[in-house]
């Protein structure tokens, strides 16, 4: 197990084509092992915080990268950005904690995406937890030569999945699937750090609008707890 530093949060500037801000968040006690949690297309780590303090709270140390980059602009639809800020990242893990580890992946949306092609490229990321992935314009799920473990949860199929076509695609490969047919494809930033059902945020008019009505903050929860379950079990 890694020597954590006595700061519980690390917040990195990492070039990697432009500086890109990279948050590091560390349990009190030495890390079972470090997770990267990447956000969807349009949003910034800030939005799976939730899902990083739940993570931290079970002992993980989390990484929230907002990998897009505007000087000069980049995107995660941008393949050689990409690998450039994955060893970046990779490499901040060992700075961080002290030693060098593979690290566990959750994604989002589109940051399932990303995540599921750069695990095939050999950046230091193993097993995969995938949050109603959608794949990206330029099609990274689709290129990737997926091989390392991977589980998916699946939400209501809507505007923002697509329809839940890339999801239904990796379920016909095989892959294990755990389906939340209540929850939205947005409710994964709705999941807090304390995984208490009272502390669950409200989704916007704009956000429900696009990717259907959010579940009860009981089901988001489930969720949570179901992410912490699945990281803990891809290193059993």
């Amino acid at each position: 197990m890694a020597t954590l530093p006595e700061s519980h949060r690390r917040t990195l500037a990492l070039s990697c084509g432009g500086a890109v801000r990279v948050h590091w968040d560390l349990p009190t006690a030495p890390a079972r092992g470090w997770v990267w949690v990447q956000h969807g297309f349009a949003r910034r780590g800030h939005h799976l915080a939730g899902i990083a303090g739940a993570l931290t709270s079970n002992g993980w140390a989390a990484v929230r990268p907002d990998l897009a980059s505007l000087s000069p602009r980049h995107s995660i639809h941008d393949r050689s950005y990409l690998l450039r800020c994955a060893r970046a990242i990779t490499a901040s893990a060992g700075d961080v904690l002290g030693v060098t580890m593979e690290g566990v992946g959750v994604g989002h949306s589109a940051g399932g995406a990303v995540l599921g092609w750069l695990s095939s490229r050999g950046v230091g990321l193993g097993p995969l937890i995938l949050l109603d992935p959608v794949d990206t314009v330029g099609g990274l799920l689709h290129d990737a030569r997926l091989t390392t473990p991977l589980v998916l949860a699946v939400m209501q199929p809507s505007r923002c999945n697509r329809g839940g076509a890339t999801t239904t695609r990796l379920a016909a490969a095989g892959w294990p699937t755990t389906t939340f047919s209540e929850l939205s494809h947005a409710d994964p930033e709705r999941i807090p750090s304390t995984l208490h059902p009272r502390d669950v945020s409200v989704s916007s008019w704009a956000v429900r609008r696009a990717c259907g009505q959010g579940g009860s903050a009981d089901e988001v929860v489930r969720l949570g707890g179901w992410i912490v379950a699945a990281t803990a079990q891809s290193r059993e």
